[in-house]
């Protein structure tokens, strides 16, 4: 549920922006699940991003390209706050924050229930294709959640 409290915390963003991720032979970053931290369970990837449930209940999304590009935290928090107005009705974005640790960018947001889930069935196809003619393309179960009667986006990086 959206709330106006700040989401998630530094320190909780600190321990995954830095745990969880070691270089490959190339010298490029990879996930690796063993050194999660303490408390925090691996949700699933995109192809830029790792997203993590931490202990107090916050999804921190890790990026491994750098802050400010395309598909990137500081991406998708420029559109949180620049195009959650723009939604169709019985839309949302998941609140989110955006916090930095070194040259990391996390992305800490609200848990959504049902995402993962047939949504299509749940809500009308037309907001589907209102979200569609706006330019948000990746909608899919595993993006989007519900609250209630809402539609909630958890991945609008675009």
């Amino acid at each position: 549920m959206y709330t106006d409290t700040m989401i998630g915390t530094q320190t909780m963003a600190d321990l995954i922006a830095t745990a969880h991720i070691v270089e490959d032979e190339e010298g490029s970053p990879v996930l690796s699940l063993s050194r999660i931290p303490e408390g925090f369970s691996w949700l699933g990837s995109g192809s830029e991003r790792h997203a993590f449930l931490g202990p107090d209940g916050v999804v921190y999304k890790r990026t491994l390209c750098e802050p400010g590009a395309k598909y990137s935290n500081s991406r998708e928090h420029t559109n949180f706050l620049t195009k959650a107005h723009t939604l169709p009705v019985g839309v949302r974005f998941a609140a989110c924050e955006l916090y930095f640790s070194g040259d990391v960018d996390v992305l800490a947001m609200e848990w959504v229930d049902g995402v993962g889930e047939e949504n299509e069935e749940t809500y009308p196809e037309e907001t589907f294709y209102a979200l569609i003619q706006q330019g948000w393309t990746d909608i899919h179960e595993y993006n989007v959640g519900m609250d209630g009667d809402t539609l909630v986006m958890i991945d609008y990086a675009r």
